[in-house]
């Protein structure tokens, strides 16, 4: 009920009128089931994205989650085998210390505990 009243005043506000900031390079920090899904979603939508991680072993497990995504949209006809290639290619694993200055977001995920 809050989020439907929220809705109807931002209505009334004219608030979300406004074209939202396209994003066009991003990282995510931490390559584990989140942030490989949000890695994903972000380059299906044209977005550069850094997956980093401090273990390469977790990052190759994300990247593998990231590629079944893929051809899994591909399998249900989402995305042509050409937009999955483009996408996956937009993603860059890393686990060195890289510079973040260009990148209009970052999203950093916490493991869990």
């Amino acid at each position: 009920m809050r989020l439907f009243f929220s809705s109807e005043r931002a209505k009334k506000l004219r608030i979300g009128e406004q074209m939202p900031a396209t994003i066009d390079h991003a990282a995510v920090i931490g390559s584990g089931v989140m942030g490989s899904g949000i890695a994903y979603w972000l380059s299906t939508r044209n977005c550069h994205v850094l997956l980093k991680d401090i273990n390469s072993d977790a990052l190759a497990r994300g990247m593998g989650t990231i590629e079944s995504l893929y051809h899994s949209s591909v399998k249900r006809h989402v995305l042509s085998q050409t937009e999955a290639n483009a996408g996956f290619d937009r993603i860059t694993a890393s686990t060195a210390d890289l510079s973040l200055n260009n990148r209009e977001i970052v999203i950093e995920l916490q493991p869990r505990t």
